[in-house]
């Protein structure tokens, strides 16, 4: 069995384009930033250095094609050429050290570096993701989206499995010893095991030789060294995506301002437009770090519940002592990370609204011209397509996400699971013995409220985001977030205390509904909301 990370047995190498070093084994051994230096930045034309005449960006999305002709990609590859694909292995591999280069545009290779590169990838007759994004960006929020597509259900079916079974072992501990005191241990064990799963599952089914996703990465499925073959590659990106199952974009707000990524979505579109459906997978780099972030922090919020219950059991300071400082930390978090979330997805709304291909920037005019004939050649003219990415693009991006300040209800898996497993601590501790009916309603409507918290929160950060003092709106937004956090902490039991059964049975079913309402992109919520909100 070839596993699709591998280059196929019958695969044979273009001996007079690559170096002499094709067939020899890629090793451990990784690039270091090093091993692509910068070239001296060029002009407009591609002939010299800048500064002299056009201000020309030194950074380009993809490969650059100096002094090439302005004639129109073509939809289909050409005769006897092949797809080119990769492994989500080799394309993470090292924690992202592929998208460390801030561009191939100005990276210089070898021919034995572009060989090694080169080698990552396989010919192939189906290309099931193509990975299209902005080299601009920087790499951890890429990493980070990059694990959320591919390992977020592994990673929580892998911490389900770890906590039940951390859970069946401390149920059996304490019925032996009759030990009573909570320990954190199911908590840990499933957020270390989801945290570790996300960000190393890829490497399982690779070591086993089993079959992954075929991806398209550019660096790796195009060769990096000057040649024929590399322009080759860099003429078929039409025909790529055309290929392509799915388009996965990382967005971020350079996206749609470099030429050729807004040629990758002309692609898109006219290969899709008998279809009207568009296999466009949308994730905003800002929402995968915001998630990310979240999910540590509502990690330690859980673990401070936890924390303040066996304290208070040796301290009764510990909730202000030890407790109040990590909430207050929790809170920056959530501020930093929702708050430059809901920013740029404000401004995914506005450059969809206000798209114009002319206002893309490249680093070689020959590049716009080959891009500008392409798109006449498929849309007739540039406002043609301009109205494409307006109407179509916009409503598959509003579909997918929901309203500017919805939270993809897939994302809140993971904080409802942590709050699973500080449950089935008290549980392995003995703490539902008693009032258990009580104790079972808190435990269904915690799991809801954690689940909400994070979309309340992007609620609460555009509730704030029309204050012209930016510093304001950051501050009161934190207040907001350490508050909820502590009402969470400290005020669970005084306020169930004793509370009766139908009242409980109406707070869950409250906890349930509002879960729901920030998650659901259903048409009546978001109209609802966003005339509250947005004023529309």
């Amino acid at each position: 069995m070839i596993c699709c990370c591998e280059t196929p047995a019958d695969t044979v190498a273009p001996e007079p384009v690559l170096a002499q070093n094709w067939r020899e084994s890629l090793g451990d051994d990784e690039l270091s930033l090093e091993d692509a230096k910068p070239t001296p930045e060029l002009s407009a034309t591609g002939q010299g250095p800048a500064g002299k005449g056009l201000d020309v960006s030194p950074y380009e999305d993809v490969i650059p094609s100096p002094g090439s002709t302005s004639r129109p990609l073509a939809l289909e590859l050409a005769t006897g050429q092949k797809l080119r694909a990769t492994c989500l292995y080799h394309t993470l591999e090292s924690f992202g050290f592929h998208f460390a280069v801030s561009s191939l545009a100005t990276a210089s290779f070898t021919s034995e570096q572009a060989d090694k590169l080169y080698l990552k990838s396989y010919d192939t007759e189906n290309v099931q993701v193509f990975i299209s994004h902005c080299w601009r960006d920087k790499r951890f929020p890429k990493l980070v989206a990059l694990w959320i597509r591919f390992n977020l259900y592994p990673a929580l079916l892998c911490s389900s499995i770890v906590g039940a079974i951390v859970f069946v072992a401390s149920l059996s501990k304490q019925r032996v010893e009759e030990d009573e005191m909570m320990t954190p241990s199911v908590l840990l064990a499933g957020v270390g095991t989801f945290f570790l799963s996300l960000a190393f599952w890829h490497h399982v089914p690779f070591r086993l030789g089993c079959r992954q996703s075929s991806l398209f990465f550019d660096k790796l499925c195009v060769y990096q060294y000057e040649s024929d073959l590399r322009q080759q590659g860099i003429d078929s990106f039409a025909a790529y995506i055309a290929k392509c199952d799915e388009i996965l974009v990382l967005w971020s707000p350079e996206y749609f301002t470099r030429l050729w990524c807004t040629l990758e979505m002309a692609a898109l579109v006219k290969t899709h437009a008998d279809s009207g459906k568009l296999p466009l997978y949308f994730m905003p780099l800002g929402l995968a770090k915001a998630a990310f972030l979240s999910w540590i922090s509502l990690a330690l919020l859980c673990l401070a519940r936890e924390l303040q219950i066996l304290l208070d059991t040796f301290y009764w300071m510990a909730d202000f002592v030890v407790l109040t400082p990590l909430l207050i930390l929790n809170a920056l978090i959530f501020g930093l990370a929702i708050d430059r979330y809901a920013q740029a997805r404000r401004s995914l709304t506005n450059q969809l609204e206000t798209f114009d291909v002319r206002e893309s920037r490249c680093a070689f005019e020959s590049d716009r011209e080959t891009v500008y004939h392409t798109i006449r050649e498929w849309f007739t003219d540039l406002d043609g397509f301009n109205n494409n990415v307006r109407l179509h693009v916009r409503d598959h991006v509003a579909n997918s996400l929901g309203w500017e300040f919805h939270f993809p209800k897939r994302l809140t898996f993971p904080p409802m699971l942590f709050s699973i497993f500080a449950q089935l601590d008290k549980i392995a501790a003995g703490d539902f013995e008693d009032q258990t009916m009580f104790k079972i309603f808190a435990f269904i409507a915690d799991i809801a409220r954690l689940g909400a918290l994070i979309p309340i929160f992007i609620l609460l950060s555009y509730c704030f985001a029309k204050m012209g003092r930016r510093w304001l709106a950051f501050i009161l937004f934190v207040i907001c977030a350490w508050c909820l956090q502590s009402f969470l902490t400290f005020g669970e039991q005084v306020l169930h205390e004793g509370t009766p059964v139908w009242l409980c049975l109406l707070e869950v079913a409250s906890q349930w509904v509002t879960y729901l309402l920030t998650v659901k992109a259903s048409w009546i919520a978001d109209a609802v909301l966003s005339r509250c909100i947005l004023g529309g």
